[in-house]
């Protein structure tokens, strides 16, 4: 498996973050490993090997992210009303994971 280079990880983060940003001001949707720029790393590695959000949770599929709960609430719908009091809360907390996930990982190098 071919080493990811810390400068796209962090590209990919901000893109992440970027994402969710959209997502809560209603300009985007959540469609899952289809726009996630993480995922478009590290998706097809086996259980998302070297993914932050896996190294950090433990877990692969995002699994144990505050994203487990965000979909769970949508119903598994990738396309919930972008203006539900719950959707917000879910979002800004996957948003704010994802920010602290990036300062993290600044710090490293």
């Amino acid at each position: 498996m071919k080493k990811v280079s810390y400068q796209r990880i962090m590209k990919a983060l901000a893109g992440s973050v970027r994402k969710w940003e959209r997502i809560i001001a209603g300009k985007d949707r959540d469609q899952g490993v289809a726009n996630c720029p993480l995922c478009k790393i590290f998706w097809e590695r086996r259980l998302c090997a070297g993914c932050p959000v896996a190294e950090k949770t433990g877990k692969s599929s995002c699994d144990g992210s505050p994203y487990t709960k965000f979909v769970k609430a949508c119903g598994y719908n990738a396309y919930p009303e972008p203006t539900a009091k719950r959707f917000k809360q879910l979002a800004n907390a996957e948003l704010r994971f994802l920010r602290k996930l990036e300062a993290d990982w600044a710090g490293r190098y």
